[in-house]
């Protein structure tokens, strides 16, 4: 009986395949809102960082102030604030959030980061807001 090498190809590339998916991280973006502009501030320390809410409307967030997007990076034990695309990331050195969120705002959940790859390898961003 032969056996065939194309199977056992396939079979190595599920393997491999598989193992890839295990390693992919998933990393919650998150996002505080705030009654006030000086709240805001009292967390991030950088004016540039509060937004006020858009309209005038009644709704949820009329009146809010907005913080940055970002992921808490347990590694360095601080925000990591993501740009608006996803394609960047900066450390939020001076920012008084800490891994439970803020004394101040409430925390939003506001899409996901997904690191993947082989290892060291192939690590990259993707963004999907939510």
């Amino acid at each position: 009986m032969k056996r065939s090498g194309y199977v056992s190809l396939a079979v190595l590339g599920s393997i491999v395949a598989g193992a890839g998916l295990l390693d992919r991280e998933r990393t919650d973006i998150l996002q505080q809102s705030y009654a006030s502009r000086e709240d805001c501030l009292d967390d991030w320390k950088d004016e540039a960082q509060c937004t006020a809410a858009h309209g005038t409307g009644s709704g949820a967030h009329a009146g809010r102030v907005f913080g940055p997007r970002y992921y808490w990076d347990s590694r360095l034990g601080r925000p990591v604030i993501v740009s608006a695309d996803g394609a960047t990331a900066t450390v939020a050195n001076r920012s008084r959030v800490n891994s439970a969120g803020s004394a101040f705002g409430e925390t939003l959940h506001t899409g996901v980061i997904t690191r993947g790859g082989f290892g060291r390898f192939g690590r990259g961003f993707s963004f999907r807001g939510g």
